[in-house]
């Protein structure tokens, strides 16, 4: 769990300079930055979304406003993501300003609280604003947050007429807010057991479970595309731990699982079985059974936390046209143990 949890952090690390955004701010007259949605966030399901329409719907109802929308942040845009069925309701559905205008949006997510806007059309400040082009000159803004903080977008109702909100008004929409914000964190949720089921936590390629399901069903596929199959191994991995400790050794695990995930790029699959002990499988563009081992061999034992303490590897490596599901594991495995042998006579 721990583990999981390192590696999910190190990934929003290096993803956090890729989210951060500048919006402007028009009521201090500077712009801003924000977290927006990171690239490991989960997708909106479909279920969600249609929850997330009757939401905005219900806001448009009770407020009386022509528009109620849940908006999407994106690296350039406000993005309308869901738009209330109401008349008279002007923002299409794929609606999107650029940021860097000074949008009602951006003074919310900007500030990370609600922003509230009488008549913009009598706001030196905000009288050019793009949705004032629309006579959309009064608006009600919250932000919309994933659980760590990060802003999916706002939830905001606007109006042709100049208005405020009464405060049971504003707490109902607070209310709404905190309901979609549960579906953000649900979502992931859902993700993270995934991926602790799914992904092997130090390597990030797929668990022990997932990569033998993965073989179960290229085995069962229909097309019966033929692919290759390999067992891999380290030899003398052990040492390594006992002599550097298990951090030394964990950068060696993933240096393994960085080059079986060069080595097959977009065309197959990696896991790990346990310990140093990875299976591949990809697709089989040639008959050469011995060049793709070699080739495999070249890429791993080059890796340079792999070359550092000058640890070879064994290889077992099969063909989908001898076997199938377990008996083609069986004989990959078979041929890693005759590897390792041959490695140990020479």
């Amino acid at each position: 769990m721990l583990q999981c949890r390192v590696a999910v952090k190190q990934l929003r690390k290096a993803v956090v300079a890729l989210t951060e955004v500048k919006v402007f701010l028009r009521e201090e007259g500077r712009y801003g930055k924000v977290r927006i949605t990171s690239k490991d966030k989960p997708e909106i399901e479909p279920h969600i979304i249609e929850k997330w329409q009757a939401v905005a719907d219900l806001v448009a109802e009770a407020l009386e406003v022509p528009a109620a929308l849940i908006m999407k942040s994106t690296n350039t845009h406000m993005e309308v993501f869901v738009k209330s069925a109401s008349e008279g309701n002007p923002y299409p559905e794929d609606g999107k300003d650029e940021l860097g205008h000074g949008l009602y949006c951006e003074e919310v997510i900007g500030k990370d609280r609600p922003f509230e806007m009488k008549n913009a059309s009598r706001d030196e400040i905000w009288k050019d604003n793009p949705d004032v082009s629309l006579r959309m000159i009064s608006y009600y803004g919250l932000p919309l947050r994933w659980h760590d903080g990060e802003i999916f977008g706002t939830i905001c109702v606007l109006d042709r007429d100049p208005r405020t909100h009464d405060e049971q008004k504003k707490r109902l929409m607070m209310l709404l807010r905190d309901s979609l914000e549960v579906d953000l964190h649900n979502l992931e949720l859902i993700q993270n057991l995934y991926r602790m089921a799914n992904i092997d936590a130090l390597t990030g390629v797929s668990s022990r479970r997932r990569i033998l399901e993965l073989l179960q069903e290229r085995s069962e596929t229909s097309d019966k595309k033929p692919f290759y199959l390999a067992m891999v191994d380290l030899v003398r991995f052990k040492a390594v731990n006992d002599k550097e400790g298990h951090k030394a050794g964990d950068k060696v695990l993933e240096a393994l699982g960085s080059a079986l995930k060069k080595f097959i790029a977009d065309n197959g699959h990696v896991g790990r079985l346990g310990g140093d002990e990875f299976l591949a499988l990809w697709n089989m563009d040639d008959q050469d059974l011995e060049g793709q081992k070699k080739r495999l061999e070249e890429t791993i034992i080059g890796e340079k936390e792999i070359k550092k303490h000058d640890l070879e590897v064994s290889i077992g490596i099969a063909k989908s046209e001898e076997a199938s599901g377990e008996n083609l594991l069986a004989l990959a495995d078979k041929r890693l143990l005759r590897d390792k042998r041959d490695q140990r006579d020479k």
